[in-house]
């Protein structure tokens, strides 16, 4: 059996990706005073206008049990608001306050407009290669 070289790990070039296109977001983030989970949270919520916890925790990538921690916070900083789903009252939902909604714009437009950096790194036509080959992949894994 071939032994897999780490530098062609799929794993941890994803990682090692992630880590770098984060990275580019992090001094607005540390400015917002928010962590990249948070930040997740919130850009799942946008234009959304409420969801419900377990499908956030999903939509963000963070794990359940540190999806309350995060909300908790963004709650105690107004940023989010948290409702009984009115179709569902068993069900938690949680939506953008008007201050947490115009923060959140504001850094999504900035990670648009890291992403365009990006795009002219690798040019448009790679750049469309890579996400959806990444989209297949993660259609694929499901």
């Amino acid at each position: 059996m071939r032994s897999v070289d780490t530098k062609f790990s799929l794993s941890l070039l994803l990682r090692q990706v992630e880590r770098k296109v984060a990275a580019l977001l992090v001094p607005a983030l540390e400015q917002a005073d928010l962590s990249l989970d948070q930040w997740r949270v919130m850009a799942a919520m946008i234009d959304s206008g409420g969801v419900p916890m377990a499908e956030l925790a999903e939509a963000s990538i963070v794990a359940g049990s540190t999806l309350t921690r995060h909300v908790d916070r963004l709650v105690d900083r107004g940023l989010v608001i948290r409702r009984i789903d009115p179709t569902d009252r068993r069900k938690v939902i949680a939506l953008l306050s008007p201050r947490g909604e115009s923060t959140a714009h504001d850094l999504r437009r900035l990670e648009m407009s890291l992403q365009e950096s990006i795009v002219e790194r690798l040019g448009n036509d790679h750049f469309h290669v890579l996400t959806t080959e990444l989209e297949r992949l993660d259609a694929e894994l499901d």
